[in-house]
């Protein structure tokens, strides 16, 4: 079960991924973000010369940013012109 918050609605989320979000979720992902930063500055500031690498924190998806990586579009695959007239040809063939 989906619960709103009064001044969202689950039609509003769907039509603008932004709308899902609120403030305080907003802040809180700020927060989020500046411990991981933080955290990895005093590892980074603490670790020996010999140390592995420490990779920089991904911040918190917000609705609405879209990652490349993950949206990458393939190209559709078309039906074949034989298969479309075939099937205008005789629509109640299943």
């Amino acid at each position: 079960m989906l619960l709103r918050m009064p001044g969202q609605s689950l039609f509003a989320s769907c039509i603008n991924e932004e709308m899902s979000w609120g403030p305080q979720e907003y802040l809180t992902a700020r927060l989020v973000d500046s411990l991981e930063v933080s955290n990895w500055m005093f590892l980074k500031a603490n670790s020996g010369e010999g140390a592995t690498d420490i990779p920089f924190p991904e911040s918190v998806p917000r609705p609405g940013e879209f990652e490349e990586a993950q949206h990458e579009a393939s190209a559709p695959e078309m039906t074949p012109a034989a298969a479309i007239a075939a099937f205008f040809a005789n629509p109640f063939q299943i």
